[in-house]
């Protein structure tokens, strides 16, 4: 399949997903996201890169809330209609939302939150496969704000089970993989994956 056939049944399939179970998976990767047993983030990072969920994609409420209760400083992603393009701002409790560019969410304010200051990014996506290879909405955008990042901060993707693909999706140059993907039952490490494509490994983690 194509990029634009995998966007289209991607989007079919994850549409049929109700709010409440949307909520819920947000709530089950928030739990393996934080378990020591599991990815264990919350103890391994301090500064996080999130998003706020849009229309279909998993919820990331759960996870929000909770890197605020930790004391976890957040950043999302805000449209800057003079640069045409997205950067980091800040998100704390309370902080004042509008609806932005293609009708998501982000902070009101254009204050610009030190992209030197990341330590970990949280990024949505159609699909995934489990070497780290991403499918989003295809303008790039997400590639130009990973590009501007230290080289050491991990790259998270958040994806319902069904998002993950067994083979291989199909990548340009400019695709930035994942290290590590976290849906509502598994993680994913997709770095270590890729160090062992010639060895008789899974990549699933449960």
């Amino acid at each position: 399949m194509t990029k634009s056939e995998i966007r289209k049944a991607m989007k079919a399939r994850r549409a049929e997903i109700n709010q409440i179970d949307r909520y819920m998976a947000g709530e089950s990767i928030l739990k393996i996201a934080s378990d020591p047993r599991a990815a264990n983030l919350f103890a391994r990072y301090r500064t996080f890169a999130t998003f706020l969920d849009f229309g279909s994609e998993v919820s990331t409420e759960p996870i929000n809330a909770a890197l605020m209760v930790a004391g976890k400083p957040l950043c999302v992603p805000r449209w800057s209609d003079t640069e045409q393009a997205y950067h980091w701002a800040p998100l704390a409790l309370g902080t004042p939302l509008r609806v932005g560019h293609y009708g998501v969410r982000e902070p009101l304010l254009g204050t610009r939150f030190p992209r030197g200051e990341i330590d970990i990014v949280l990024i949505p996506g159609l699909a995934f496969d489990t070497r780290g290879g991403r499918i989003g909405f295809g303008a790039g955008f997400y590639d130009r704000l990973l590009k501007g990042l230290r080289p050491t901060v991990l790259k998270v993707g958040l994806a319902f089970d069904f998002q993950i693909a067994d083979k291989p999706l199909p990548q340009d140059e400019h695709d930035i993989p994942m290290d590590l993907i976290i849906t509502e039952s598994s993680w994913i490490d997709a770095q270590r994956a890729r160090r062992a494509d010639h060895e008789n490994w899974s990549p699933h983690v449960r």
